[in-house]
This record gives C-alpha cells, structure tokens and sequence, in this order.
C-alpha cells in the first residue's frame, strides 16, 4: 500500500503537518521509520523554546531521532530547514533559532549529531556572511 506526502503544504510556510496529533504522528511514523521519519523530520516545527526563552529540539524531533532506525535521515530532513528558498528581511534573523538549536548539539555527548551540528553551524554562518555581501553590494549599487 503506497502513500504520498505533501511538502511545505499551507501557504503560511508552515507544513500541515504540525497541524497532526503528535502521538496520531508518531504512530504513524512507526509504522515504516527508516522511509516516514525523515519525511516528518523536513516538515514539523524542530525546534522550541523552554521556560527561559533557550531554543531546544521539540518532542516531536526529539522523538524522531530515537525512533529513527538511521538517525543521520532524521538530521538530513531537520537539514532542510535550514536552506529557506524565499524570505522576508535578514536571512539571518531568519537562521537565528535554528544556529541557537545547532550550539548545544554541537557540543553534545553524541558524537555524530555533534559532528552534523558543527557542519550546520559553519553553512548557515557561510550562507549569512554570503547574503550581507550581497546586500552590501546591492546597496553600494544603488547609492552610485
């Protein structure tokens, strides 16, 4: 029995998906984990905040990575969060939360995601120092 699954579904730019129970949503993950996990992980909210305003992996994302039979697929979707392809002022205002997530894991006493993070890290710093370059140039074009 086949299925599909709908990326980037609403026009909010959030996925429905983090619409879905997230106990209905890990059932289902259950169901094929090495195909539905990293689906899930490109599409939910992997990211939260806790009480004292730090960012940290949500339960869901958390859940991902231990139901996951290839944790590395999990972290490939959460990935794809961090490569927006539109966006409304600065990319890094945009990356922000998602560089506060990467720090601790980068540090963490797992040595693959600690590995994965630092490499995140690195690209998203690229990716900001690549987009105000382009904006610097930009505005020296129009101030001639």
């Amino acid at each position: 029995m086949g299925y599909s699954f709908v990326s980037q579904f609403s026009m909010s730019g959030k996925s429905a998906v983090n619409s879905v129970d997230a106990d209905a949503l890990l059932a289902w993950v259950q169901e094929e984990p090495a195909v539905r996990a990293p689906l899930v992980a490109a599409e939910i909210d992997i990211y939260s905040t806790d009480s004292l305003g730090n960012f940290t992996l949500s339960p869901i994302a958390a859940s991902l990575l231990e139901i996951a039979p290839n944790r590395q697929d999990v972290l490939d979707g959460f990935a794809k969060h961090f490569h927006p392809m539109c966006w409304s002022g600065s990319i890094a205002n945009i990356l922000r939360p998602y560089q506060e997530l990467m720090k601790p894991l980068a540090v963490g006493a797992d040595h693959n995601i600690a590995t994965w993070a630092q490499k995140q890290l690195a690209q998203m710093e690229e990716r900001i120092s690549q987009e105000r370059w382009n904006e610097q140039r930009t505005d020296e074009r129009f101030e001639s």
